[in-house]
């Protein structure tokens, strides 16, 4: 009897301990999902300078880019919504490939924002918003 009673108490000490891990686990999550998002917005608006370029691939890239940047950057919070509810690995390809997936998969171009241009980043309006 004296020994049940030690291994229930035991049993509910560590269910109390895993779920108080689950919950920090989470929040590390999210701060790791915030941190990518932000690296992959930056990655976009970097790429996007491929829009004065002279080779009409390398345009159509860089407004593919910048389109997903503004995509990205209006619906940031319901990817990390996303991302943690999945949940997902704390993986950069994974990351990378759920929101890709997410741009591509979107309903429709407005829902993406529009192609975007060089002028649109130079003027700062969509640096400063992704920096908030």
């Amino acid at each position: 009897m004296r020994n049940a009673i030690i291994t229930i108490t035991l049993l509910i000490i560590t269910v109390i301990a895993v779920q108080a891990n689950a919950q920090d686990i989470t929040q590390v999550n999210a701060s790791y999902y915030e941190t990518e998002l932000s690296r992959e917005i930056a990655v976009c608006i970097h790429q996007s300078v491929l829009l004065s370029s002279r080779s009409q691939c390398l345009v159509q890239k860089g407004s593919r880019e910048a389109s997903k940047a503004y995509f990205l950057t209006t619906h940031r919070h319901e990817l990390i919504s996303a991302m943690k509810t999945l949940p997902l690995e704390t993986k950069r390809y994974k990351i990378d490939l759920f929101l890709n997936h997410q741009f591509s998969h979107s309903d429709n171009r407005i829902a993406r924002g529009p192609y975007l241009r060089q002028s649109d980043f130079t003027d700062g309006s969509l640096i400063s918003s992704v920096s908030q």
